[in-house]
């Protein structure tokens, strides 16, 4: 998943997905090989990849005790630091809970909306 900077980065992005014509299905098969045996390979498509990657950047920052970040492959050689969540009398947060109403909050759709 690409994070623009601002509405128009979103629709640009979007035009260049449809221009290359790249699904977000091929995406996918990028970023899951236990579930893809082929993705495409082209140059265009990895420079893609390569931007998307290149746009976590812009979510995952160490100005908060809170670390949040999306990840679509993690390389072992880039993992710095591993922490396990083990104490049992602190309830862990997510933006994925289901509400007493049973809806979650949709953090995407919320993130586009408030591009300007």
């Amino acid at each position: 998943m690409y994070i623009p900077d601002n509405k128009k980065d979103k629709i640009a992005f979007d035009n260049t997905l449809q221009k290359l014509n790249i699904t977000k299905e091929e995406l996918k098969a990028y970023v899951r090989p236990d579930k893809y045996e082929i993705h495409r390979n082209d140059k265009e498509f990895l420079e893609i990849c390569e931007k998307i990657r290149k746009s976590f950047e812009k979510c995952i920052t160490t100005d908060s005790d809170v670390l949040r970040g999306c990840v679509s492959r993690i390389n072992l050689l880039e993992v710095e630091k591993i922490e396990l969540l083990s104490d049992t009398t602190y309830r862990y947060g997510s933006f994925n809970y289901k509400r007493s109403n049973g809806k979650s909050f949709n953090w995407i759709n919320d993130f586009y909306k408030r591009l300007k």
